[in-house]
């Protein structure tokens, strides 16, 4: 993801395909990061879009400085990880403090989220961002704005949040599925390596 570099040429192309279609096009840093040995998203944006276009919604907290080392994080991080508010963590160099754990869905449940101009001073990259998110209004249609967009931005990938989500479902039930075969795999060797002490200790015994 760090290699990708969208700019403000991108997010003016995207305006004016959606056009009137859309409620705001707006541009979104995400990044990976690994944090005590998980892998999690770090994405930034303007926090006053976060409730309407990303769905998130404030749980405890209040919402972090972009002039400060302050950030978010959804409720599943605090679950997974025993963050909350007044918690520090260095994240890419830098300590930040959690000012507020926000409820979220979909790909967005377990991220760590940071005002967008304070993650632009963060990366030291000003005006560059991953992605460009286009929030559709609900009586347009759908599929023609990606359709115009998909023409407007060779090249580029454009895709839509339900689509993500379902590739996320399937990834999850692809691995439930193999958690599965190694489960009966196991139960395999449990019963094998059973009948074999048992057999072995029936030899043992009429030895005896």
């Amino acid at each position: 993801l760090s290699n990708i570099r969208l700019g403000s040429e991108q997010l003016t192309v995207a305006t004016e395909a959606a056009g009137d279609d859309a409620e705001s096009v707006s541009p979104l840093v995400m990044r990976v990061v690994e944090l005590d040995d998980r892998v999690l998203q770090l994405r930034a944006a303007e926090p006053a879009l976060w409730g309407a276009v990303y769905g998130l919604q404030l749980v405890e907290g209040r919402l972090p400085d972009p002039t400060a080392d302050e950030m978010a994080v959804t409720s599943a991080v605090k679950l997974s990880t025993g963050w909350g508010v007044g918690t520090r963590q260095r994240v890419f160099g830098t300590e930040f403090i959690i000012t507020a754990v926000m409820e979220g869905s979909g790909t967005k449940i377990a991220s760590l989220w940071l005002p967008l101009t304070r993650a632009e001073v963060l990366f030291d990259r000003p005006g560059e961002f991953q992605m460009a998110v286009v929030r559709v209004r609900a009586d347009a249609d759908g599929d023609a704005v990606r359709d115009r967009l998909r023409a407007a931005l060779p090249g580029l990938l454009v895709l839509e949040e339900s689509a993500i989500q379902a590739e996320a479902t399937r990834g999850v039930r692809s691995l439930a599925d193999l958690a599965r075969i190694f489960t009966a795999i196991g139960i395999v060797g449990l019963a094998v390596g059973c009948a074999n002490t048992t057999a072995l200790t029936l030899v043992e015994r009429a030895r005896s």
